[in-house]
């Protein structure tokens, strides 16, 4: 409890980082910490499609070398693993209308029809589908660059590629000017974010 206070702890600038600690490994009942190998085990035998989407994000940011080496391993062993693709589309579906159905319009830029978790779960799709074929999709945990990933290995047109990636940006910004712990503004639907939320409704199905 102490390590989650701190590391959610308010500052002048902001939250540090927004932990829901529900999201481990077996839920409430899981443990906060793993060894790794149990960790490399459950994400290759148990680990849920929405898990594996959270793991497209995932980075080493502090601690031992050695261990952060060995989490990069296993995230680049568990996500260029074949799956089953229309398991993997049907699942990141039902995720994304489920965070819709619980959020609704209270965060209009993350959360709202075409907002910034729509771009997000297009992209987390289409590396958990290309993966295997195209580890290189992974080497980054930035949207933008995996945008990029994802045009360059022949998953995204060009066209496709540029508004995702130019509406990303702009509804970034339009977060950022909303404040780091508020995004609770609406920003105005310009041609570019409504053909960037019609091709994410095309994608994602």
């Amino acid at each position: 409890r102490r390590m989650l206070s701190l590391m959610s702890a308010t500052t002048p600038s902001g939250r540090l980082y927004s932990i829901d600690a529900r999201l481990r490994p077996n839920g409430r009942s899981g443990l906060l910490v793993s060894s790794v190998d149990a960790f490399k085990r459950y994400q290759m035998e148990e680990a849920w499609v929405w898990e594996l989407q959270a793991l497209t994000r995932a980075r080493a940011f502090a601690g031992d070398t050695q261990t952060a080496q060995q989490f990069a391993v296993i995230r680049e062993d568990v996500l260029t693993t074949a799956r089953d693709k229309t398991m993997i589309k049907t699942d990141v579906l039902a995720m994304r209308e489920r965070l819709r159905k619980e959020h609704g319009n209270t965060k209009p830029l993350k959360h709202g029809h075409g907002g910034l978790l729509d771009i997000e779960f297009v992209v987390q799709l289409g590396l958990l589908l290309n993966a295997s074929e195209h580890p290189e999709v992974i080497a980054s945990a930035q949207v933008t660059t995996q945008l990029k990933a994802l045009h360059d290995c022949g998953w995204l047109s060009t066209d496709a590629h540029r508004i995702l990636d130019s509406a990303y940006a702009q509804l970034s910004h339009a977060r950022l000017q909303a404040g780091l712990v508020d995004d609770s503004a609406s920003v105005k639907i310009t041609p570019l974010l409504s053909i960037a939320q019609a091709l994410c409704d095309e994608i994602l199905g």
